[in-house]
C-alpha cells in the first residue's frame, strides 16, 4: 500500500481545500470520496513488480480507469485495492470498492487520458468481463 508521504491526497492537500476530495453526492461524512486505481500507482500491493504510474507507459489511456468514487462502505482510503490478492477486480469485488450506482444507476469514471464518462453498472460489468480489458489493468491481464 502507498505510504502516507506518497498518498495523492496528502501530496495535493497544500494546493486544494478539504472539500475538493469529497463528492457533493457523498453523504457519508468522510473527508475523501475519491480513489485512484492502484494498478496505475507504482508497485501496488499484490502486484509489486508492476509500475504503470507514468502516462507514457500506458498503451490505451482512454480505456483505463484512473479515478472514481469509493463505495460508501469504504473509509479512509485514497486508492482502490484491485491488485490486492484479497481484493481483485471481479464484478463483485469492483462493486464492493466503487460506488457504482451513485448517480441514477451509474457513476462517473475518470480515465487516464483525462476524459470522464458516466457509466451504468451494466456497462462496467461488460468492461470487467471482456477478455484483455484494460479498464482496470493497463496491461489487460485478468
Amino acid at each position: 500500500h502507498q505510504g502516507p508521504s506518497r498518498a495523492w491526497t496528502k501530496v495535493l492537500k497544500k494546493y486544494l481545500t478539504a472539500d475538493t476530495f469529497r463528492s457533493p453526492l457523498d453523504t457519508t461524512g468522510r473527508t475523501c470520496s475519491y480513489a485512484i486505481n492502484d494498478f496505475v500507482t507504482s508497485n501496488p500491493y499484490g502486484a509489486e513488480d508492476m509500475d504503470y504510474s507514468r502516462l507514457q507507459g500506458q498503451s490505451h489511456p482512454s480505456q483505463t480507469l484512473y479515478m472514481s468514487v469509493l463505495n460508501a462502505s469504504q473509509q479512509n482510503s485514497d486508492h482502490f485495492h484491485f491488485a490486492d490478492p484479497d481484493g481483485g477486480h471481479s464484478s463483485s469485488a469492483f462493486k464492493s470498492e466503487v460506488w457504482v450506482e451513485l448517480i441514477n444507476g451509474g457513476c462517473n469514471y475518470l480515465f487516464l487520458d483525462g476524459h470522464v464518462e458516466k457509466l451504468n453498472w451494466q456497462n462496467v460489468q461488460t468492461k470487467l468481463s471482456q477478455p484483455d480489458s484494460k479498464f482496470i489493468r493497463p496491461d489487460g491481464k485478468n
